[in-house]
C-alpha cells in the first residue's frame, strides 16, 4: 500500500462462553493503542469488527488485536516520472551541446 491509501484490519469475535457478554477489542499499531471498540455478543454469537486505518508515512507498521498481529508495508510516494525525465533530457542535450562545441 501507499502512504495515504486505506487498509482494513478485520477482526472475528465469537463468544464460546455460557452466557452473554462484552469484549473490548484494542487495535495497537506498533504497540501503541489507536482506537478500541466494546462488543456484546449473546451465547455462541459471532460478529465482525472492522478498523480502517491508513499511513502519513512510508515504513513497516506492526498491528495487532490481542494476540492477532499482522504487518504492514507502506510505500512512500516515490519519484515522479516527468521531472526525471525532464532532467535525463536536459543531460542528453548539455552533452550534445558539449560535443558539438568542443569537437567540431
Amino acid at each position: 500500500m501507499k502512504v495515504g491509501e486505506k487498509v482494513v484490519a478485520r477482526v472475528d469475535v465469537s463468544n464460546v462462553g455460557g452466557e452473554p457478554g462484552q469484549y473490548v477489542l484494542i487495535l495497537k499499531v506498533d504497540n501503541l493503542a489507536v482506537e478500541n471498540r466494546v462488543v456484546h455478543l449473546s451465547t455462541g454469537d459471532s460478529l465482525s469488527v472492522s478498523f480502517d486505518l491508513s499511513f502519513d508515512r512510508a515504513g513497516t507498521f506492526r498491528i495487532s488485536v490481542d494476540n492477532l498481529v499482522a504487518e504492514v508495508d507502506v510505500l512512500g510516494e516515490g519519484l515522479p516520472v516527468i521531472p526525471i525525465v525532464g532532467v535525463f533530457a536536459a543531460f542528453a542535450c548539455l552533452i550534445v551541446i558539449i560535443r558539438w562545441f568542443f569537437f567540431r
